[in-house]
């Protein structure tokens, strides 16, 4: 493959998204002659790393989310591929995908490569429409999870594979030894699909029963109002701690509790993958496509809740807090996830698949 080139094509390079595209491009590296990224310029380039060997191609970044942005960004898509001319482009995140794919009709010598990195059973139904479109023009497509494939019919999973996300360790943090602070904490965007109102009514439930207990959420975004709210309603103010973002989330969280998932839909979730490596049990929703089954074994490594059941989120914490062995089972049957999730293992697969397509 040395003599081929590839196009990777994303929104932008922050978010769960971007650790993935940025270990499959690296990846990539020596495998191919040259390796390009484009993405919509949100972000600081000087950030990336091997910035020197992949080159970074950055459209226009106006009006996003009108019609007109959206047609001008496909067509600015797809002069760049045909400047580039690669041999293969491989895009991520739906939306992407779907821009990607019609910036690409006609253009048949390149084989065209989509990532599903979400949930296609909770689109809006014009995106479940253009999407299912979209996954069967590729020349192939690549899935974290097996029920995201199956979504889009037997015709793509015919020329698909299912990879999930790898792990990418924090050398600075090793999983905690002896007593956890009583705390209980989540990651992520401050967003409705998270479910935020969902875990703070969780924690009223809980603060009842152990009122030595704290909920700390790191995030921020377009619910942080909403969650003040909600916790002034409920006398929680001074016991639920909104720090905001934190750029080491495994030294933030690595002596807490309990580390929770309240999200409506998860692909694989990266915040979840951290919390089991560095051996903070866990709860989770066991929420569409099945990144939280997949990622506990059905329950096994970690906690499963249904979605939006506030009462069993409460109890399921409370378990774990009640029953202190359960919390060290949890802990160490979590930490199994680093060998499964292995980056070299991870690696391989991405660059089996890419380079026999």
């Amino acid at each position: 493959m040395n003599n081929k080139k590839i196009l990777f094509v994303c929104a932008g390079l922050g978010g769960g998204i971007s650790k993935i595209i940025r270990f499959v491009s690296e990846s990539c590296i020596d495998n191919f002659e040259k390796v390009y990224l484009l993405h919509r310029g949100r972000e600081n380039v000087n950030d990336i790393p091997h910035k020197e060997i992949i080159e970074i191609i950055s459209p226009i970044n106006q009006s996003e989310g009108t019609l007109l942005w959206r047609y001008e960004h496909i067509l600015q898509i797809r002069n760049e591929i045909k400047r580039i001319a690669p041999n293969i482009v491989c895009c991520f995140g739906t939306e992407q995908c779907c821009m990607v794919a019609m910036a690409m009709i006609g253009l048949r010598d390149i084989k065209l490569v989509l990532c599903d990195r979400g949930d296609p059973y909770t689109l809006p139904r014009m995106w479940k429409i253009i999407s299912k479109w979209a996954f069967n023009q590729a020349s192939n497509c690549i899935f974290q999870l097996k029920k995201q494939g199956e979504w889009y019919g037997e015709k793509v999973m015919d020329r698909s594979v299912v990879i999930p996300n790898a792990y990418f360790s924090s050398n600075s943090v090793i999983p905690h030894v002896g007593v956890r602070k009583k705390t209980i904490v989540s990651v992520g965007r401050f967003v409705y699909e998270k479910r935020y109102e969902v875990l703070i009514e969780a924690f009223k439930i809980v603060y009842e029963k152990h009122p030595e207990y704290r909920l700390i959420i790191y995030g921020d975004g377009p619910y942080k109002n909403r969650y003040h709210e909600l916790l002034e309603k409920y006398n929680l103010i001074n016991v639920v701690e909104l720090p905001g973002y934190t750029n080491n989330s495994a030294s933030a969280i690595n002596d807490a509790g309990v580390f929770v998932l309240s999200s409506l839909y998860e692909g694989i979730p990266n915040s979840l993958i951290e919390a089991m490596a560095i051996g903070v049990p866990t709860v989770s929703t066991n929420c569409t496509p099945g990144g939280p089954d997949f990622l506990t074994d059905h329950g096994k490594r970690g906690l499963l809740v249904p979605v939006n059941d506030v009462k069993a989120l409460a109890d399921n914490i409370c378990q774990i807090i009640e029953q202190p062995s359960l919390g060290i089972t949890l802990s160490q049957r979590g930490q199994e996830i680093i060998n499964i999730l292995d980056k070299d293992k991870i690696k391989k697969k991405w660059l089996n698949f890419l380079c026999n397509i």
